[in-house]
């Protein structure tokens, strides 16, 4: 992120909340026994700032429909590495690494059979996994090291969001403005705004700045390496467990809402000028997963919303 510039704010919805509240637990167990996984970075690398979201991956019980989807949308291109039991497959949007995805069979009665983990950089893995235990969280993955990508593990904080950790063997990805395509921003919609940014604070290792009302609830950002790398919209009891929200950055929010219901997605939150002046909309892939897409003018990085 690039200074003073502003989070989308997310507008709250019951029908967002149920989405992205009821995340299943995601069962990674073997993935240590996976041939070498693709590294999250090629090429250029970046030394890791702790609290950098450097990846994501898809689990989804349609792989050929999810790349089908993700192609058509957002132009990103796919390589199958891994096993003919156990295929990984590599997303890249204009030739860089942007994301994974991996089969993970649906359950009965299953309403998301499709959802995004997002991964943060951490330099050791193993004690953030440890301090965040001991703010409450709850360890869903062990920390394990995955050849070829590094040590990762997987996390639910203590509202219940998932989260995962990642030791990049290769370095961080370069630290700047993402291109149209990439993860531009990461927003965590929990039940105590000051609580939860209170655990990311002792675990990770977050600056804490309090931005004022999203909607009228309390917004904070997650500040590492100096910049906004992640939001916290609070949304109060709910009853529903707390989860992330991931964006990609677009250049025609109208254009891509287009494509997007073409492709057998459908819109949840639709851009209007009271929600981020019609350049962001959440919408919902074909397997169920949620989705943040936002616009960001070159002239928005002097944080000047226009």
């Amino acid at each position: 992120m690039r200074p003073g510039r502003r989070s989308p704010q997310v507008k709250h919805s019951s029908t967002l909340r149920l989405l992205i509240g009821s995340l299943a637990l995601l069962v990674l167990a073997g993935c240590a026994s996976q041939p070498p996984w693709p590294a999250v970075t090629e090429g250029e690398a970046t030394t890791g700032t702790q609290g950098r979201w450097i990846w994501a991956e898809l689990f989804t019980s349609d792989v050929a429909e999810a790349k089908a989807f993700y192609g058509d949308v957002f132009g990103w291109q796919f390589e199958t590495r891994g096993t003919r039991e156990k295929p990984y497959i590599l997303a890249r949007n204009d030739g860089r690494p942007v994301a994974g995805m991996l089969h993970h069979p649906a359950a009965a009665g299953d309403v998301l059979r499709s959802r995004w983990v997002g991964l943060v950089s951490a330099g050791d893995v193993d004690a953030v996994s440890d301090r965040a235990r001991d703010a409450g969280a709850s360890i869903l993955l062990d920390p394990v090291d995955l050849p070829g990508r590094g040590r990762v593990a997987l996390v639910a904080d203590p509202e219940g969001a998932r989260f995962g950790l990642l030791a990049s063997g290769s370095g961080d990805p370069p630290d700047v403005m993402p291109d149209a395509g990439s993860w531009l921003w990461h927003e965590l919609w929990a039940h105590s705004a000051m609580k939860t940014a209170d655990f990311y604070r002792k675990t990770v290792g977050y600056s804490i700045k309090r931005t004022g009302k999203a909607e009228g609830k309390t917004e904070w950002h997650l500040l590492a390496g100096g910049f906004p790398r992640a939001g916290i919209i609070e949304h109060g009891a709910s009853g529903l467990p707390s989860a992330w929200l991931h964006y990609v950055r677009v250049a025609d929010v109208d254009a891509t809402i287009e494509r997007i219901v073409k492709a057998g997605g459908s819109l949840l939150i639709a851009p209007t000028r009271e929600f981020r002046q019609g350049r962001a909309a959440v919408i919902v892939d074909p397997m169920g997963a949620p989705l943040g897409i936002a616009e960001w003018p070159e002239e928005m990085q002097s944080g000047v919303m226009r």
